[in-house]
This record gives structure tokens, sequence and C-alpha cells, in this order.
């Protein structure tokens, strides 16, 4: 699997790629749990990837979420990990894994919203 270094996001898996972020590197443990993250990945099976996805969050120490928190701030342009689309070598790329949580995000707030004014 080749690695790809890139400024932008913390980690994303294209194919047999993985893009991720260089400034990682400083966070060596943040690192290697991000690597072995999406090397889990399968290609072309979002219901797989979904559960590979729900099961690293469940997994999540306190401690590697201070990290992320850390890294998110000390490099802001990692933030785009949650963004669903996203631009590799001049190619448009949807994650759609992140339009299903900002759909469902979008539609709580919605029902919210509507029922604060209704009521």
């Amino acid at each position: 699997m080749k690695i790809i270094e890139s400024r932008f996001c913390f980690a994303n898996r294209i194919g047999d790629k993985i893009v991720i972020n260089k400034n990682l590197k400083k966070f060596p443990e943040l690192y290697d749990n991000v690597i072995n993250h999406e090397k889990s990945h399968v290609t072309n099976n979002l219901k797989e990837d979904v559960k590979i996805d729900m099961r690293h969050l469940r997994k999540m120490s306190l401690n590697q979420l201070r990290l992320r928190l850390i890294f998110s701030i000390i490099y802001p342009l990692s933030i785009l990990q949650i963004s669903p689309v996203w631009f590799y070598n001049k190619k448009m790329y949807f994650d759609i894994t992140l339009i299903l949580t900002w759909s469902v995000l979008f539609l709580i707030f919605s029902v919210y919203f509507a029922l604060l004014i209704l009521l």
C-alpha cells in the first residue's frame, strides 16, 4: 500500500493509496493509529467501511481524542477531514460516510428548529 503525504485532513484511503497528513509523523502514537485504521478499510464495501469507522470511534481512547484535538489546533487544515467532499490530484472525491453523517445531522437540526418554531 502506497502512502502519500499531504497537508490536508488526517488521512483517507483511495483504492490502494493512503493520503495522510505529513505532520502526523510528529505525533508517532497518533500516526500509527491512523495508518492502522486506514489500512483496515476495504475498498468498494461501504457497509464494512462504516462498521470499521464505528468500531474505531468506540475504541478510541481519551488520549487519542486529546491528541487529535491538539493536532487539529496546531494544524487547522486537518479539520478538512470532516468535509464530505475533497480534492486530490485535480479530482473530486466523495466520502459517502460523511455525506450520510452530515445528512442525518441536518435532518435532526431541521426537526429541532421546526419544533422550536411551531411550539
